[in-house]
């Protein structure tokens, strides 16, 4: 069975207030090949942005935002399957389907928008694909069609992003009857920024002054428990944190510490009492 996966989104907001629905997605059983870091081939399913839903022939991409939403409203009622697409290796249902248009629609970011948030400057990369038929016929009658690219666009401002969506609009409406237009948007790399200015870096989480820990007859507190064995430190700022006596006591139990680790040392819950410290510091 056939069906799409959507890997990321970021919808572009233009100069009046529409909306363009990016998102990077691909087929579930087309592949590409790669390069790993030491040039192995490999093959991984394939993936691009464009305009998600809102790609057909003879179009604009940028749509307003109430008819994006009544638009997919529409057509998830209508739909006789509840399994749109794949994202983060789930099916989206109808309401999910919905959300993901009205979220995307919420968080949807000028181009000026993106760059305040990356290292470098932002851009996208337009243009026009055209479908032809030529004057080569199949065996059954019917015309051949062939394709080519037209106008590569290098859009870095909203301004820019106006003067290609006008450029569209000029070059559908004036195609031949032989041709198909089809608007092509999308970051130039998979992530929408690549190289983020303010990374949420993770905050140390503060202990309390007062609370129950693991120690170790030999004076070793219990870190963490691992598949193969346990963590430990005499450090007791690296100390697994329990709120009273009765948690420590209860993993000690479940967990069963004094029979898994059998030696000479001894599992038993402690107080840790850092008040008077900090008290004698003020």
């Amino acid at each position: 069975m056939s069906y799409e996966i959507v890997y990321a989104k970021q919808f572009i907001k233009t100069e009046d207030g529409r909306i363009i629905p990016l998102a990077l997605h691909g087929s579930n059983n087309c592949y590409d090949v790669k390069l790993d870091s030491r040039c192995r081939q490999y093959e991984r399913r394939e993936r691009s942005w464009s305009a998600f839903c809102f790609n057909g022939s003879d179009m604009n991409i940028a749509i307003k935002p109430e008819d994006i939403v009544a638009e997919m409203k529409k057509y998830a009622g209508s739909s006789h399957y509840d399994e749109f697409f794949k994202m983060n290796g789930k099916w989206v249902g109808r309401e999910g389907f919905i959300k993901f248009f009205e979220n995307g629609i919420k968080n949807a970011m000028t181009i000026e928008d993106l760059s305040e948030k990356s290292y470098f400057p932002i851009y996208l990369e337009g243009g026009f694909s055209v479908w032809y038929k030529t004057n080569e016929t199949y065996n059954d009658g019917t015309f051949k069609t062939e394709n080519k690219f037209e106008i590569y666009s290098k859009i870095g401002s909203s301004k820019e992003l106006t003067e290609f969506l006008k450029a569209a609009d000029e070059r559908i409406a004036n195609k031949s009857p032989d041709e198909a237009i089809y608007v092509c948007l999308k970051f130039p790399e998979e992530k929408a920024i690549p190289y983020p200015k303010n990374k949420k870096k993770r905050t140390a989480k503060e202990k309390p002054l007062k609370y129950w820990t693991i120690k170790r007859d030999d004076g070793a507190y219990l870190k963490r428990l691992t598949k193969t064995g346990a963590t430990l430190s005499y450090y007791q700022g690296y100390a697994k944190v329990f709120k009273t006596e009765e948690l420590a006591n209860k993993y000690i139990e479940e967990k069963y510490l004094n029979t898994r680790f059998v030696g000479k040392y001894k599992y038993t819950a402690v107080l840790i009492d850092n008040s008077k410290e900090k008290s004698a510091a003020i």
